[in-house]
């Protein structure tokens, strides 16, 4: 089972970053993923398909809400992620269904833009969405996609995750959501556990938190009222979330390893 990774969604912004001899378990998200080897080799698998070998200079492209898995890496790495607001136009006109980019000429191109986009900060938004534009307009040109059928798996958690997107303003619980959905509040839990890592009313603050982070350093926001905009009953209820979520992030910190 794949699960969701929600962190770079709830983001919603570019992320570039280092990564080295990464293996992780079956997930998908939201975001679409570049991986560029810079050296080494790694291993993955998309859609539960058969594993595909990387080595220097090739890229993983990862598209949005695919499972997949890296098995095996050796692999120094630079990563991108591309938040859906910056390609779900060009999505809705072609397809974005690529995996294993292993041109090596035309992969130092892509890469170079993956460099500049890192320099830049995301508040230079014209900017970064011309450089990712760049970026799929050589993809499209230089690769075929591939086909590929509907991955039942995620369908669900898809919808799940647009619907919360619309309501997490709204005093929304698990069990109108379960509703919604059709199913009981015990099978919605359940189902929303085990893809989610976490359990219903975490994700929905978390979408609440992003919310007001979005909006918070704007000088003419009333802080207060942000807060209680962005669905959380009470000014008390808030803290009390951060405050875990700090709490969260220390611990696991701090957390002594063992042998």
């Amino acid at each position: 089972m794949s699960r969701y990774e929600s962190y770079p969604d709830i983001k919603n912004k570019i992320l570039v970053f280092s990564s080295d001899y990464y293996v992780g378990v079956p997930h998908f998200h939201r975001s679409i993923e570049l991986i560029y080897l810079k050296s080494g080799s790694l291993t993955a698998t998309i859609y539960v398909g058969k594993p595909i070998t990387f080595s220097e200079g090739d890229i993983v492209f990862i598209p949005s809400y695919s499972p997949h898995c890296i098995m095996e890496s050796s692999a120094q790495t630079v990563v991108l992620q591309i938040p859906e607001y910056l390609f779900e136009e060009i999505e809705h006109k072609v397809s974005m269904n690529y995996f294993a980019l292993q041109n090596k000429e035309v992969n130092q191109s892509i890469y170079k833009i993956i460099s500049h986009i890192g320099q830049y900060d995301v508040q230079d938004e014209l900017i970064v969405d011309g450089l990712i534009r760049v970026l799929f307009g050589i993809i499209l040109k230089e690769y075929s996609p591939m086909e590929i059928k509907s991955h039942s798996e995620t369908h669900l958690v898809a919808q799940i995750i647009e619907f919360l997107d619309e309501h997490f303003k709204e005093n929304i619980t698990v069990i109108q959501t379960a509703q919604h959905f059709g199913f009981s509040k015990n099978y919605f839990s359940k189902i929303f556990n085990e893809y989610f890592h976490c359990n219903f009313n975490t994700y929905v603050n978390q979408l609440r938190i992003k919310y007001i982070d979005d909006r918070k350093n704007n000088p003419d926001t009333n802080l207060t009222n942000l807060i209680l905009d962005s669905g959380f009953k009470s000014l008390s209820t808030y803290y009390a979330f951060v405050q875990r979520l700090e709490h969260g992030k220390t611990m696991k910190t701090t957390q002594p390893k063992t042998d």
